[in-house]
């Protein structure tokens, strides 16, 4: 309850400040949640130990969480922004990369899954489809309670996007949604259900989601690539891929298909690993991460790059 009161606050006072004042807010309030939330900040770093290997230093580590919770806290920021945002937002700052390969896949009414990694803002992703006229599906991790869960969708679909609990039904909706035509966009490094299965992951063993591959097989559906990464000054680039081709017959087809998201997701993490927001534990023998949370975190030089 306190979570829905506090989210309920955020949504009325969000719309009433200036974005400037709202994005050096929300990075005090990243900053904050890094040195307070020592869970989350163990996850995020064992995470990223696995992404940025053994010759990450402990600084490094803890300079890119620290860029992935402020990261998050600029995303809830949008969330509380979405149904306020004028027209001209979408013209102005955001820049859709490479959508011909997006146009091509429809071609003939095929209905198409995006996939991404949890990297950057994913609800700017779909807003922005919804903007350009695209009605995309989302199934979403359930919230609780229900209260919390029904005023977030609320904020989220009041562009038109349509998101469902990940659930049975769900499932079904969207795979008819998806022979029709449609458009679902998912994110496939985060198994919410624990129903998926053990696949390498930047080397290690991880439990991942099949869904996306699974309807995919069940509906015809292309598989494309898709990334909603966080520039500076406000500002969004939306990056669209080729279609993913998948295996149809054979043995282990499940499995060899999600390879090949896998490494789709492996190349949207490794170019932004500062955007990367899962802080649960992603492989299946959480490692101890290498943190120091009283030491300040010192950007990299491999972290500057990265924000060029």
């Amino acid at each position: 309850m306190i979570t829905f009161l506090i989210f309920k606050f955020a949504a009325i006072l969000v719309p009433a400040l200036p974005r400037t004042v709202l994005y050096k807010l929300a990075i005090w309030m990243g900053d904050l949640s890094f040195f307070i939330s020592r869970k989350s900040r163990r996850n995020l770093i064992g995470n990223l130990s696995r992404v940025l290997g053994k010759t990450a230093s402990t600084s490094e580590l803890n300079a890119i969480a620290r860029q992935g919770f402020r990261t998050q806290a600029l995303n809830y920021m949008d969330l509380f922004s979405i149904p306020h945002l004028p027209p001209k937002f979408w013209t102005e700052k955001v820049k859709i990369v490479d959508r011909e390969y997006f146009d091509e896949a429809r071609d003939g009414g095929r209905g198409v899954i995006l996939i991404s990694a949890h990297v950057g803002n994913l609800d700017m992703l779909v807003q922005t489809a919804a903007m350009i006229g695209v009605q995309v599906s989302v199934i979403i991790e359930p919230l609780h309670p229900p209260i919390l869960l029904d005023l977030v969708t609320g904020l989220r679909a009041s562009r038109g996007v349509t998101f469902m609990p990940v659930s049975t039904r769900a499932i079904m909706t969207v795979a008819k949604t998806l022979r029709r035509g449609g458009v679902l966009a998912m994110a496939c490094d985060k198994n919410i259900q624990d129903r998926g299965i053990s696949v390498p992951f930047f080397g290690e063993n991880a439990r991942l989601p099949t869904g996306a591959v699974e309807l995919a097989m069940m509906t015809g559906s292309a598989v494309m690539p898709v990334s909603g990464t966080r520039l500076k000054n406000d500002c969004y680039t939306i990056t669209l891929g080729p279609v993913i081709e998948l295996i149809e017959n054979g043995e282990n087809v499940v499995e060899r298909n999600m390879e090949r998201l896998v490494s789709v997701m492996e190349a949207q993490i490794s170019l932004h690993p500062e955007q990367w927001v899962v802080f649960e534990p992603v492989w299946e023998d959480a490692r101890a991460p290498r943190t120091s949370p009283k030491s300040k975190p010192v950007a990299s030089n491999r972290l500057e790059a990265r924000q060029r």
